[in-house]
């Protein structure tokens, strides 16, 4: 295993910060740094708010991310999941 360079760790570090302040579940959500390039991958449930306020928590997790020193860009590929659509979908499966 390569080991990882000590200025993406420090990035990861302060990406982690930022997810876990926010007001959506984003435990599902993957992030990782390569030479400064910042991923963001997976799902995001809402906690509190509808989609809107989702689509903006993400908008200010990639502005905020952004932000750190070092970042030279930000791959967004953060999904939103509905969860009036699951439930849906579950309730559907039950009746068949």
């Amino acid at each position: 295993m390569i080991p990882m360079d000590p200025q993406d760790a420090r990035i990861n570090l302060q990406v982690r910060t930022i997810l876990n302040s926010r007001y959506v579940d984003t435990s599902k959500v993957d992030y990782f740094t390569i030479k400064g390039t910042v991923y963001l991958r997976g799902p995001m449930k809402q906690l509190r708010g509808g989609r809107t306020v989702v689509m903006s928590e993400i908008d200010n997790i990639v502005e905020n991310v952004s932000r750190i020193t070092g970042v030279k860009d930000v791959i967004n590929e953060m999904t939103l999941i509905e969860l009036k659509k699951i439930s849906e979908a579950a309730v559907r499966e039950e009746a068949e």
